[in-house]
């Protein structure tokens, strides 16, 4: 929502636009119809009212839409004769007038500048001699009335207004386009028998008003505003919905004693956890002392550990500085700041109650580190105050019982002992509207001052020897309603300094009315004059916007709250990393701008390959790449696309650590056709001459950059033949489960496969006669086995190809995934990489683990896997699956594969995050359990006890009961047959339980609420049982020995019948807390009715009494029908008909799973 600033400052094109001129000194054509909505007086004939009338155009100015905010500085007027109208020029400038130095003409295009109007304009430059330079902050802020006239009836006239800032950044004019249309210029006006243009003549008015400007943005367009230049101060900008933080910070830092605090924590080269926020805020504090741009918080976000989702929300600000200054002491402790923050803003109340006859007290003090004020109800600051320390009287029924005195009346509340330097006001803005079933925020009026004594709400104990008056140092302010609006602050940031407002990236001078009235709150319509609807919008938002937060520092100590910050007090190291950090920017950009000249090479050597673990040579993309272990990836030479192969040569021998480039030779390595990049040819010059570019197209098409592999070699290294090749070879390890890259080899296209043998045995150090299985690494999910009879021409292994060994005659000592190399080549194909967090503690970042798991990995593989991580047994690993605005889903043993698991839970396939838990028992055992929570309602619906059970899934809702019974005071003597068990969500959804059901229809972690039937539930209940085992004849023996079969006793009806019982507030389809059953009694009229329904909710007779009863319909509720006195509740019910009790709902507001409090981690 725009606030009232952006209103105030923005130019509306309703109010004028620029004429435009092209460098040509022609007319640019315009787009816009510039007539305002309200504020333009259109050509007019009236007696009373004539263009000469100067004082009447300055009425007509509609001052008032500016005069509730700005001075008027002086007024001018000009008229300029046209004799002969058609002889102007396309473009006409009347003669030059000087009013208070600045230089006014008025341009005019007689032909118009488009749509057949005559277009009519401003212009307005500094008077300076010529030669004389000048000044760029030169403005003018001129609202003005152009007035086209006939000279000889001056009763016919156009009249347009507009108001403008004229300054450097805007340029020179500005006006109408449309001013008035060609077509009419010469026809006679209304019945009259003048024109506006008459015998070739004109004159043209401008009548203005120059404004004051004392913040300098007046009409600004900000286009070009640098806050540094005009202020002195930045602002930090916006990361989306970070304007609550960037006001807090501000006034944080202009607490120049919390800063120099910050700066006090010993931050440094080592990445503690502690000091990451601290650090955060000493570079965040630093810039914002020396950039002359606005800062990000980015890093600060960061460092509290937020992601995107916590910038783009809203938080509220007395929270999130609560957690700050709770982190920031925790950094403080053991260092030289220790208790720096708890002398700044820490102050004491004392929570008493007070005899009023005898001579006793009891009494707590505590710390505050910030003060809630009431705000609704109350006039200002000091009424809030007053109503913070009023004191109750306990007397009569409610009087105290004080130890050795008995009951006594007296006087209970709060006082203060004493306030901080530094005082955080929090104003209450925001409640909870029970009507509306929302927080509401309030708009009303409340005043604050300048300066407050804080004395008179002291305690009678309190110090006096100091003075306890307060002055204002920063306003936080918020724009708009709940759900949307704007946040910025208003701060002085020295003893005697002006007022500044901080609104994210911008800071401008700010007014007294700016600082204080306008942010008092409350409906800003009260003028007594009548306002434009322009002035009515803004006034609108006015309404909307107040201060949240006031910040007050004492007199006496202002010099050392505001005291100045100097260079020495910043730590060392931070100016010097902000300063490195620039550099290197510097240099990015720097590349950046000479890219074009660069070229990529990326470079890998046995080194890479040896450190590599997976598919290929190297990790030449990231595909396969584990986060873990970076060593396989090829290092990186920015190269000139104009050096030889011999500079390159140079310059990779350097980064090895070679003395010459004799020890090396290059391979040029390609992509073929089935994705892999292998080494291939020795790249050689082909001319003294040829730049890396072109071998980069000769050796390495399509692509951007040059990939090489890098052989080392000696003096005595002979030349490959055309015949020879390099081979790759890598060792599977089943034992480790590992795949490691061990060297290459040159062979002849006539060897055969298993001449590799001997450089394998002898470099793995095993014996000669070791069996060994060979395989191709093809691709990825293509692994060949190799015949080792075979030539390397008739296996068709070429330049750069792998082949991969493993020992035949080793059985791996424990279970393994995979027993061969194909197999583990297809895991590598089908693993994910899981991330998991304790469900204890998802936060921990030490309990987190990271786990490579093939796709058809079982969950026992997975939970085996999990529990080596976390060192206890796989079978006592329960998984979860988080969800988002509900707890976590366990899973089940039972899923099957990985795989199962990603698709029947929806899990993302990129990092899956589960959660885990380390079980009392094996899993396999607690999956035959069904864990139930109870919600034992033992004295109605408002209060409850909870008891969870865990019970054999084989068991009954019996066994519910009778753990109940076990647990729970005072049930011992209670039959289970009288307790209703039922589940519900939502507030409706109700199942009722009997207690010969199994709990294998129970979902595990489900709610069951639980309370003792009345005695007309009991005979509901019995009635049904009877109508359930009736038997309409039963068999008799008759006197001869014969059996027959005799009619059974009718039931008698049941007087009582069940009655489904939801709550609502208002519209039946939006039902809350707990719904129940009830047993309406035939012939009971409703004030009976309602006697029991009282006992079985167990609500007060506050409550109660405002309880209205509808009948509504089940399913889709209609229209309630509220039940009356007279009404018997038995006669109205039935099916699909339930009773819903229409009341407020006053249960506290919880927040969601999902929904996070603030958190600096």
């Amino acid at each position: 929502m725009p606030d009232l600033y952006e209103q105030y400052t923005m130019v509306d094109d309703d109010f004028g636009v620029k004429s435009l001129d092209s460098s040509d000194n022609s007319p640019t054509e315009s787009s816009h119809d510039d007539r305002p909505e309200t504020d333009v007086d259109y050509t007019t004939q009236q007696e009373t009212e004539v263009a000469t009338d100067i004082d009447m155009f300055k009425t007509m100015m509609s001052s008032s839409v500016f005069e509730e905010e700005v001075e008027v500085a002086s007024e001018f007027d000009f008229t300029w004769k046209i004799s002969d109208w058609t002889a102007l020029p396309k473009r006409a400038l009347s003669d030059p007038f000087v009013h208070n130095g600045v230089r006014y003409r008025l341009l005019l295009f007689p032909q118009g500048k488009s749509q057949g109007e005559v277009s009519l304009f401003l212009e307005a430059t500094p008077d300076v001699a010529e030669g004389d330079s000048v000044d760029p902050d030169w403005a003018a802020c001129v609202q003005f009335s152009l007035v086209m006239w006939n000279p000889n009836a001056p009763q016919i006239f156009q009249n347009m207004v507009a108001h403008h800032r004229f300054d450097a950044e805007d340029g020179a004019d500005w006006g109408f386009s449309r001013f008035y249309d060609l077509r009419r210029l010469a026809a006679r006006h209304n019945e009259t028998q003048h024109a506006l243009l008459e015998r070739n003549m004109m004159n043209i008015t401008v009548v203005g008003r120059v404004f004051k400007d004392p913040t300098g943005v007046l009409w600004h367009s900000f286009s070009r505003y640098d806050s540094k230049r005009v202020t002195g101060y930045v602002g930090l900008r916006n990361q989306g919905a970070t304007c609550y933080l960037n006001s807090l910070v501000q006034s944080l830092y202009f607490t120049n004693a919390f800063r120099k605090a910050v700066f006090g924590v010993p931050t440094g080269a080592n990445d503690i956890a502690s000091a990451r926020v601290p650090h955060a805020l000493q570079r965040l504090f630093y810039l914002l002392q020396t950039s002359n741009e606005p800062v990000s918080t980015l890093e600060l976000t960061r460092a509290f550990g937020w992601d995107s989702a916590d910038s783009f929300t809203q938080h509220d600000v007395q929270e999130l500085e609560r957690v700050l200054m709770d982190s920031l002491e925790n950094s403080m402790k053991g260092t030289k700041v220790e208790g720096a923050l708890t002398e700044l803003f820490v102050g004491q109340m004392k929570s008493f109650i007070r005899c009023v006859d005898v001579d006793y007290e009891s009494s707590r003090s505590e710390d505050f580190w910030d003060v809630q004020l009431n705000v609704k109800g109350m006039k200002g600051l000091e009424t809030s105050l007053r109503n913070y320390i009023e004191v109750e009287m306990l007397d009569g029924e409610n009087q105290y019982m004080a130890e050795g005195y008995g009951l006594q009346d007296a006087q209970k509340g709060v006082s203060f002992q004493s306030f901080p330097p530094v005082l955080h006001l929090q104003l209450k803005r925001y409640e909870y509207d029970y009507e509306r079933d929302s927080m509401t925020k309030i708009n009303e009026r409340y005043e604050f001052p300048a300066s407050v004594n804080l004395a008179p709400y002291l305690d009678r104990t309190a110090d006096m020897s100091e003075s306890w008056e307060y002055e204002l140092h920063a306003v936080l302010v918020h724009s708009g309603d709940l759900m949307s609006g704007h946040y910025y602050g208003l701060l002085k940031p020295e003893r005697d300094s002006p007022w500044f407002r901080f609104d994210d990236d911008r800071v401008t001078r700010a007014t007294h009315r700016e600082v204080f009235n306008d942010n008092f709150g409350g409906d800003g319509l009260d003028s007594k004059k009548p306002l434009s609807q322009r002035l009515q919008r803004v006034m609108k938002i006015k309404s909307h916007t107040s201060a949240y937060m006031l910040v007050y520092i004492r007199k006496s100590r202002l010099n050392q709250v505001l005291g100045k910050v100097h260079d020495e007090d910043v730590p060392a190291h931070i100016p010097q990393e902000l300063g490195q950090e620039a550099a290197m920017e510097e240099r990015r950009r720097q590349e950046m701008e000479e890219q074009h000249l660069y070229m990529p090479v990326s470079v890998a050597s046995s080194s890479q390959f040896q450190n590599h673990h997976g598919f290929d040579t190297a990790i030449w993309s990231g595909s396969y790449m584990d986060d873990s272990d970076h060593s396989g990836v090829p290092g990186s030479v920015r190269a000139l696309k104009s050096w030889t192969l011999s500079e390159l040569l140079a310059t990779v021998a350097q980064q090895l650590g070679l003395e010459d480039s004799t020890q090396i030779r290059l391979r040029g390595c390609v992509k073929r056709k089935n994705g892999t990049i292998r080494p291939d040819a020795i790249i050689v010059s082909q001319s003294p001459d040829e730049t890396l570019e072109q071998i980069r197209d000769r050796v390495s098409t399509r692509t951007p950059e040059l990939r090489v592999y890098v052989e080392q070699i000696t003096s005595d290294t002979p030349a490959p033949t055309p015949t020879q090749s390099i081979v790759f070879l890598k060792h599977f390890d089943v034992e480790s489960q590992s795949l490691v890259g061990v060297g290459h080899v040159l062979v002849d296209a006539s060897d055969t496969v298993g001449s590799v043998v001997p450089f394998i045995t002898q470099t793995m150090g095993w014996d000669a006669s070791t069996p060994l299985s060979l395989f191709e690494e093809i691709k990825p999910r293509m692994i060949d086995a190799v015949k080792q009879d075979k030539t390397f021409e008739e296996a068709e292994i070429q330049n750069g190809d792998i082949i991969t060994f493993q020992r035949t005659d080793v059985a791996p000592s424990r279970r393994v995934r995979c027993q061969d190399a194909r197999q583990y080549y297809e895991f590598l194909n089908n693993r994910l990489r899981f991330s998991l967090v304790s469900r204890q503690d998802p936060e921990n970042e030490e309990a987190s683990i990271s786990l490579w798991i093939g796709k058809k990995d079982s969950y026992e593989d997975l939970a085996e896997a999990v529990g080596n991580a976390v060192g206890h047994p796989g079978s006592h690993i329960r998984l979860y699956v988080p969800q988002n605005d509900s707890p976590p889903r366990s899973v089940k043993s039972t899923v099957g594969t990985v795989a199962n698991l990603m698709t029947s839970n929806y899990i993302a396939t990129h990092t899956p995050l589960l959660m885990y838990s380390v079980l009392d028992m094996p899993l396999a055992e607690l999956e035959t359990k069904r864990s139930v929570e109870v919600v034992f309602l033992r004295n109605g619906l408002g209060t409850d006890e909870k008891y969870k059970f865990l019970l054999p899934e084989t068991g009954h809702v019996g066994d519910i009961v009778d753990s109940l019974k076990a647990q729970a005071k005072g049930l011992e003597n209670v039959a289970p047959e009288t307790f209703k068990l039922w589940y519900f969500s939502n507030g409706r959804n109700t199942q009722y339980f009997s207690l010969r059901e199994s709990l294998k229809r129970f979902p595990d972690d489900t709610t069951l609420h639980v309370a003792i039937m009345s005695p007309e539930e009991l005979a509901v209940v019995k009635h049904e049982e009877q109508v359930a085992n009736f038997q309409p004849q039963v068999e008799e023996v008759a006197e001869d020995g014969t059996v027959v079969m005799a009619p059974t006793p009718e039931i008698p009806p049941c007087p009582y019948k069940w009655v489904h019982c939801i709550h609502f507030w208002k519209d039946p389809n939006r039902p809350h807390s707990i719904p129940f059953s009830f047993a309406a009694a035939q012939g009971e009229l409703f004030p009976e009715t309602k006697l029991r329904l009282k006992q079985v909710t167990g609500y007060s007779d506050q409550v109660f009494d405002k309880v209205k009863f509808a009948i509504v319909r089940e399913g889709s509720y209609a229209e309630p029908h509220y039940v009356g006195d007279e009404d018997e509740l038995y006669a109205m019910v039935g099916d699909n008909l339930l009773l819903g009790l229409d009341h407020v709902d006053k249960t506290p507001y919880k927040k969601g799973y999902g929904e996070r409090s603030i958190v600096i981690k």
